[in-house]
């Protein structure tokens, strides 16, 4: 192999830049920074190589539950557990013994969201009557909360914005939640980010919780939400989640059916078994863009205690179509950011 590419010399940094300033006739480097900082291309002369992180390759495959109707709620979240799913997040619970009948909690990761003070109690009823021992329960109450109002066996849930205000608001029994939106890399880097700081300040691992947003899918095509779906997953899986919930595409503008709760779960699948996803650990790492993100977001957070706000300014594809870093429900519902002559929409490519 060394022979093979003894031919070729390195290329340094100032190599590119020249070739690039050559090639681009007149234009100079600083023309093709984007609006954000980021550059054309990264290199070994300008950014230095970390050590992989001791992220998670794996991580526990979550499918949410409409428990407003507790006997359908329980047969979708027997399915899911039977066709390959090792978690729930069930929304809106109702009489948790039927929506939990022979569903066996002490094995399973289990959230909720959208709950009232009654589901609460009914939770902790139910481990009672059951016999379970604390330490095998496993889940959160995706509330607001503070940890001595729940039981001492149930997660604490912090929602993560600010990085270091997480971790100081966290607690031992913490779990922190992440929200994936479609600034692929970003995303990523903000996960990493919040790892090693996590890990140097507490000198432990965090429980990542990612779910996918809600924020920027669209009742127009609604397929196409699958898509973002994807990627945002993929974001939270190279970020290093330890759990990740793929909401259903058609969760934000209707009621899920177990058609779109297939496809979530499918998604989960087709990443885990057919893309090998879980076989890696930080494939990320040896990514000087990446590394450099990464370490941006740490800076970021350590001169102004909060994260930079992505900015909206627009870019310009090679169809010459305006699109943004990142998009929400009003962006998108002219569908004019999909209309692209290549395989990739514009806003999954990056400047």
């Amino acid at each position: 192999m060394n022979k093979l590419f003894s031919e070729f010399a390195a290329m340094s940094s100032q190599q590119w830049k020249d070739k690039l300033c050559t090639d681009l006739k007149g234009k100079t480097f600083e023309n093709l920074i984007s609006s954000e900082g980021t550059l054309p291309f990264y290199h070994s002369d300008t950014h230095k190589h970390f050590n992989p992180l001791p992220i998670t390759e794996s991580w526990e495959s979550v499918q949410w539950i409409d428990g407003s109707e507790p006997k359908k709620g329980n047969q979708q979240a027997l399915e899911a557990l039977q066709n390959g799913m090792t978690a729930l997040c069930i929304s809106n619970p109702q009489e948790l013994k039927i929506l939990l009948q022979d569903i066996l909690i002490q094995h399973i990761r289990i959230d909720f969201e959208n709950y009232s003070k009654e589901s609460l109690q009914e939770f902790e009823d139910l481990v009672q009557e059951r016999g379970l021992k604390p330490e095998d329960i496993l889940g959160a109450f995706h509330g607001q909360e503070k940890k001595g109002n729940l039981p001492n066996y149930i997660y604490h849930t912090v929602f993560v914005d600010d990085i270091y205000e997480a971790i100081n608001e966290g607690q031992p029994t913490s779990q922190y939640v992440f929200t994936i939106g479609s600034d692929y890399f970003r995303e990523i880097a903000k996960m990493r980010a919040f790892f090693i700081a996590f890990e140097t300040i507490k000198k432990t691992k965090p429980f990542i919780y990612a779910q996918t947003s809600l924020d920027n899918k669209t009742s127009e095509q609604p397929y196409n939400n699958l898509l973002r779906t994807t990627t945002e997953s993929m974001s939270a899986i190279f970020g290093g989640c330890n759990a990740l919930l793929i909401r259903p595409y058609n969760q934000s503008f209707e009621e899920v059916t177990d058609f779109s709760n297939r496809l979530a779960r499918n998604q989960q699948h087709i990443l885990r078994e057919e893309s090998f996803l879980e076989k890696v650990q930080d494939p990320c790492a040896g990514s000087y863009f990446i590394e450099a993100l990464t370490q941006s977001f740490l800076k970021s957070e350590r001169q102004e205690g909060k994260l930079e706000k992505i900015e909206q300014a627009l870019w310009h594809t090679s169809e010459q179509i305006a699109v943004k870093s990142k998009y929400n429900k009003e962006d998108i519902q002219d569908l004019e950011h999909i209309h692209f002559g290549a395989g990739i929409a514009p806003n999954l490519r990056g400047p």
